[in-house]
């Protein structure tokens, strides 16, 4: 987990597939260790959830699409989209 990436770490408008998700908690309360996939290199990586896709997770699980969903970074912050990878995980 210390080599988690934070949202700070991705490419501005590069997009990344949400492909599982493991609830941890720390000193500001419940939050989520993120299975990132790179769609423009192709890996896999892990991230820490901010507050905003820890909301969208929690109010979201049980509707969230089998292949998970896609983010991008952009100016503004971070965009919640489809579906690309094939498995959704919670790990």
């Amino acid at each position: 987990m210390e080599d988690a990436k934070k949202v700070s770490d991705l490419i501005m408008e590069n997009k990344y597939q949400v492909v599982g998700f493991k609830p941890i908690n720390t000193k500001y309360g419940e939050s989520f260790i993120l299975k990132m996939f790179d769609c423009r290199n192709g890996t896999e990586f892990e991230m820490f959830s901010t507050k905003s896709l820890t909301r969208y997770i929690e109010e979201n699980r049980d509707n969230i699409p089998k292949g998970g969903f896609e983010i991008k970074k952009t100016k503004n912050g971070l965009s919640i989209e489809g579906s690309l990878k094939s498995s959704f995980t919670m790990f």
